[in-house]
């Protein structure tokens, strides 16, 4: 029979269990919603040493001239990488525009062109039979319905960019509010809490931002040097835009893994610089992920272990499983406190669990 204490503690346990599936099952819901909010809150915590060193380092004693300056700052960076580089990527497109056009006209001259040979199996398929049978009643009504299911498709894709865009602004109204609140906000938090909660919550937001700070500090290192073996490599193989795609590919892995969403944009390149010289293209596009497969083999056996694991004392596979666990739960903030959050409930299982 359980004591009246251990029916206690039994039920205090399945409350907590329940309020927090309670809890994330609202977070869920609601994602799209709180993603903005939740990525500015980030974003301020990350830019907020800026703005201070603006506010006093720099003299600009008022908060809110200090997050306008941050924020024009920002903007003239924007604007001098596209100037700047605006012109190279202009430049590299038409090149490459040219490039096919002169390759499609070539094509059209040999009867043994991968083009011509497309066009005659075209030809033999799609012969005087098939396309009557092709538009027949039954068939023409049938491609109305598809139609009009394409026009639905690309009115949603439409309101989704519109939806984005509205995300766009919001994110950046969240990010200037809290910037210009983030000293009241990170001084009367604590009010907010019940005080019989209280020391605990202090005591989890202290420990998690010990964490993101030993982790952004490990992420960048990772990132920098991630920046120039990307650009290195690049450059080798002869990449256009190699230090610009370089310096991107390393930038984007503040969010781990997201340097693979770059292979598209460089085999776009290495193919153009493939037709403009007459090489071979799986030969370029060999090249460019062998580019990336050993960048990512450098990182995960030497950068990642090395730096973050001496930073935060997580073991390499326990890094690659929270990732994938935080990205599988929450996307690409999982991702970014990942780590972080994994740090804190390893130190609380030993803690209160283990005992150590």
């Amino acid at each position: 029979m359980f004591e009246n204490k251990n029916w206690n503690q039994l039920f205090k346990t399945i409350t907590y269990i329940t309020g927090l599936l309670v809890m994330y099952l609202i977070f869920n819901y609601l994602s799209v919603y709180l993603f903005p909010f939740i990525l500015a809150l980030l974003f301020a915590y990350i830019f907020n040493p800026i703005v201070k060193f603006i506010q006093f380092k720099l003299k600009f004693k008022n908060r809110v001239l200090s997050v306008i300056s941050f924020f024009i700052l920002m903007g003239l960076i924007v604007f001098s990488l596209f100037y700047f580089v605006g012109p190279l990527i202009i430049k590299e497109i038409s090149s490459s525009s040219e490039l096919i056009y002169h390759y499609l006209e070539k094509s059209s001259d040999n009867p043994n062109s991968f083009i011509n040979l497309i066009l005659s199996k075209f030809q033999k398929i799609f012969n005087k039979d098939l396309l009557e049978n092709l538009v027949n009643q039954t068939n023409i009504q049938k491609y109305g319905e598809d139609f009009a299911l394409i026009v639905w498709n690309l009115f949603v894709r439409v309101f989704g960019i519109f939806e984005s865009f509205f995300i766009l602004i919001t994110f950046s109204l969240y990010l200037l509010f809290i910037l210009i609140y983030y000293n009241e906000f990170s001084e009367n938090w604590r009010r907010i809490i019940p005080p019989m909660y209280r020391r605990t919550a202090v005591m989890l937001f202290a420990d998690l931002e010990n964490s993101m700070k030993i982790y952004f500090r490990g992420q960048s290192k990772i990132v920098i040097l991630l920046c120039i073996l990307f650009s290195v490599g690049f450059k080798i193989i002869n990449l256009p835009l190699a230090i610009l795609l370089g310096v991107i590919t390393g930038l984007v892995n503040f969010v781990p893994y997201l340097q693979l969403a770059m292979i598209p944009p460089a085999l776009i390149l290495m193919s153009i610089e493939s037709l403009e010289h007459g090489e071979s293209f799986w030969l370029g596009t060999l090249f460019v992920l062998s580019v990336f497969g050993v960048v990512q083999l450098i990182q995960d056996t030497i950068l990642v272990p090395k730096i973050m694991g001496d930073e935060t004392g997580l073991n390499p596979a326990i890094i690659l499983l929270s990732l994938s666990i935080f990205g599988g739960l929450f996307g690409i903030i999982g991702m970014i406190v990942a780590l972080p959050v994994t740090t804190v409930l390893i130190k609380y299982y030993k803690t209160y669990i283990l005992k150590e």
